[in-house]
Formats: structure tokens, C-alpha cells, sequence
């Protein structure tokens, strides 16, 4: 490469490439071709890999933007050997990520591995705020799933809880390397408010409130529907498994039911003292009247065509055993009469010295022979065939019974109780 028209003198120049740069000086004569010579190679940079950080996760070094992470990895090229530190930012984190290492180009670098894991928030009532070092990361939907807040580096974070109708808590998270860290907060709800007109009470305004433990002990986990209300109203209450729910005293009803049943199978109210502390447990829940009812009402049609197609199969065993029979005495005919016809004709054939008189007289007893042997298998045939309608027999009466069962049991739920 050659630069025409520069003023003579002491020049500085400069290659610029990538992450590095080399200066050199250099005398500029007049009228005179200067060279100058740079050491540039290609292995005189460093790559290094980014492993198990979380998607969405910005790479910084230097004061400026590396990289995104992206399907848990990125790779960082043309960096310059030596000391090396990278910064890594993410929305959910208060602080950044950082990483000293020592780059080199001649050997392969080691991986930067992620060293944090995940924080799972247990039982978190609908409409409760979660942050997480002062940062709001999740929304409590009120399932029984955890709750997912998202990976952070390991260390000791703030898991902070809070609502229109709770109490705020925070509390510790210690987050290891590769591992899940699950949190449950004992929430509070906040008093009722209370107020008295002038002149009139208002009833159990001067009670102090109560407190609520609600135990699922129905093994049903996410297939168990529950509701909290309170007696004479159909407004359910927030409330989360195993927190300390801050109640006004007074009568509730706790309601719970299996997914799918249209009714709640199981009610059971309860009082709530002022100053007192209750665990209330749901045991297992079964289906409702309701559903039975319309389960049995399908298993009911069900029965109604097993009956059927047992009414059919016997009026076609009638039938076949019916043909069978006339068959089978139809093919009784020409067995007597082989066998009378034989018994006849065999002392003659016996007696007979005329040649031509014995040869007609043995195929008249073969033909005997024959009637007898094919119809007595023919009625024999039919015999069996007869026999077929003494075959599952039982099967009319059993789709009977199981319809009057089902008609039985129906009668009893639809009664009153």
C-alpha cells in the first residue's frame, strides 16, 4: 500500500483492525520511498464462549455492547489476549454479572458457565406482586404450580411479596449454582376496614380479626377446585394454601370440588374467633350428585344398547336354533330309511350266488350306507346348531340387571336426600 504526498517529517502511523491496533514512527524524506512494516496475524486474537446464561441477556466489555445471548449461548470473537472482564445485564437483575478472565490466543479458552439458578415462588395468591431485589419480575395467578421468577446468579437475593389486600413481606433466597430455590412466604391479609354509622352498629365491627390456615389435603393438586366465602355471600375471598389468612371474625364456608363437576361436592362452614387461629384441612373430595348423574345417565345409555344387542342375539339364536331343529329332522329321513332299506337287502345279498344279481344288491347297501352315514352327520350338524340357543343365555338377564341398577341408583340421587 502506498500514500503519496506526505509532508516530510516525523509521522505516527496507525492500523486499525478489529479489536487492536498497531502505531509505528516512521522519518518521512522528501522525494525518497519510505517503507514501514507491521506485524499483523490473524492468532493474535482470543474467542471465548458464553454458556448457560439466560436468553435475552446483554454481554459488555470495554464500555461497549459484545453480544445477546440466545438459546443459553454466545460466542465472542477477535478479542484482544491478556485480562479480560465482561459485565452481563439482564431486565430482572438489580446488578450486572461480571467475570474476570484471562484471554488467550495460542490455546482454546475455557467457557464462561453461568453460575446461578432459578427461584420458584410456592402457593402465591392471585393478584400478589413479586419482586425481586426491588425489581417486580412476577404476578401471583393463584395456581398450584410454582411460580416461576426467573434465573439469577448465585448469591443471596430479596424475594419481596405484596397487594391490595396483603401485608408486604420480604425474605431471604439464597440461589446455588444449578439448582432450583424454592420460596414460600407466609402472606397476611391486611383488616378489613371497618365502619360504624352514627347511632346504629354494625355487626361484629368490634370483633378483632381472626386467623386462617387452609390445608389441601385432598391429593388431587392441580384436579381440585377450592373457594373461600363467606356465609350468606357468593363473593369469594382471596386465599392461598398454607398462609396465615387475617379474617373479621364470623362464620365461612370453605367449597371445593373435583375439575369437570358442575357442583361443589364438598361445603363445610367454620367460625372464625377474633384473636383465635384455625386450620381449617379439605380432606379428599369426590364427584358431586350432579355428576354422577350425568355420568350415570351415560353409562345408562350405554346399557340400553347392550340390551338391545342381547335382544337381538337371542331372536337370531331363536331363529338358527329353529332352522336347525326342521333341518335336523329332515335329515333323520333318509338316515331310517338307509338303515330299514340295509337291513333288508343285506341277508339277500348275502344268500345271492347270481354275480350280476350281488353286484346290484352291494351298490344298492352302498347307497344304504351313504344315506346313513351323511344324514346322520347332517342332523348331527344340526343337532349343534340347534343347541346354540341354550348359548349365553345369561346375557339378557345381565343387560337387564345392569340397567335396573343404574335405573336404581338414579332413582336414589334424584330423590331427596
Amino acid at each position: 500500500l502506498e500514500v503519496a504526498e506526505v509532508i516530510a517529517g516525523e509521522r505516527v502511523v496507525t492500523l486499525q483492525y478489529a479489536d487492536n491496533q498497531e502505531d509505528r514512527r516512521v522519518r518521512v524524506y522528501p522525494d525518497t520511498l519510505n517503507a514501514i512494516a507491521f506485524t499483523y496475524r490473524m492468532e493474535s486474537f482470543a474467542t471465548v464462549l458464553f454458556e448457560g446464561f439466560p436468553d435475552g441477556a446483554v454481554i459488555f466489555s470495554s464500555g461497549r455492547e459484545m453480544g445477546t445471548i440466545a438459546a443459553g449461548r454466545y460466542t465472542a470473537r477477535n478479542l484482544l489476549p491478556g485480562p479480560r472482564s465482561f459485565s452481563v445485564y439482564l431486565d430482572s437483575w438489580k446488578e450486572p454479572y461480571t467475570i474476570d478472565v484471562e484471554l488467550s490466543a495460542r490455546k482454546p479458552n475455557d467457557p464462561i458457565t453461568f453460575q446461578g439458578g432459578r427461584i420458584l415462588a410456592l402457593s402465591v395468591p392471585r393478584g400478589v406482586r413479586i419482586a425481586v431485589d426491588g425489581r417486580q419480575v412476577a404476578v401471583g395467578t393463584g395456581g398450584r404450580e410454582p411460580c416461576d421468577l426467573g434465573v439469577f446468579y448465585a448469591g443471596s437475593h430479596t424475594v419481596e411479596f405484596s397487594g391490595d389486600t396483603w401485608i408486604t413481606q420480604s425474605m431471604p433466597a439464597l440461589v446455588r449454582p444449578g439448582t432450583d430455590t424454592r420460596i414460600s412466604a407466609a402472606l397476611v391479609t391486611k383488616p378489613a376496614p371497618t365502619s360504624v354509622e352514627a347511632g346504629a352498629a354494625t355487626p361484629g365491627a368490634h370483633d378483632g380479626p381472626g386467623i386462617l390456615r387452609a390445608t389441601d389435603n385432598s391429593g388431587l393438586a392441580e384436579n381440585l377446585e377450592a373457594r373461600l366465602r363467606r356465609d350468606g355471600e357468593d363473593t369469594p375471598l382471596l386465599f392461598g394454601w398454607d398462609q396465615a389468612l387475617s379474617l373479621p371474625a364470623g362464620r365461612y364456608v370453605m367449597e371445593a370440588r373435583r375439575k369437570g363437576d358442575p357442583d361443589w361436592a364438598f361445603s363445610s362452614p367454620f367460625d372464625i374467633v377474633s384473636g383465635g387461629e384455625l386450620t381449617f384441612s379439605v380432606p379428599p373430595v369426590g364427584y358431586s350428585a350432579a355428576w354422577k348423574i350425568a355420568d350415570l345417565e351415560l353409562k345408562r345409555q350405554a346399557a340400553v344398547l347392550a340390551l338391545d344387542r342381547a335382544v337381538r342375539a337371542k331372536r337370531a339364536r331363536t331363529i338358527t336354533s329353529n332352522i336347525s331343529l326342521w333341518t335336523g329332522l329332515a335329515s333323520l329321513v333318509p338316515v331310517v330309511y338307509g338303515m330299514v332299506d340295509g337291513f333288508i337287502v343285506y341277508p339277500t345279498y348275502q344268500a345271492e350266488t347270481d354275480f350280476d344279481v350281488a353286484a346290484a344288491l352291494h351298490d344298492r347297501l352302498m347307497l344304504d350306507q351313504n344315506l346313513w352315514f351323511f344324514g346322520s352327520i347332517a342332523a348331527g350338524a344340526s343337532a349343534v346348531s340347534w343347541s346354540v340357543r341354550f348359548f349365553w343365555n345369561k346375557s339378557l338377564p345381565r343387560a337387564l340387571e345392569a340397567l335396573d341398577a343404574i335405573d336404581e341408583e338414579l332413582d336414589y340421587l334424584r330423590s331427596p336426600q
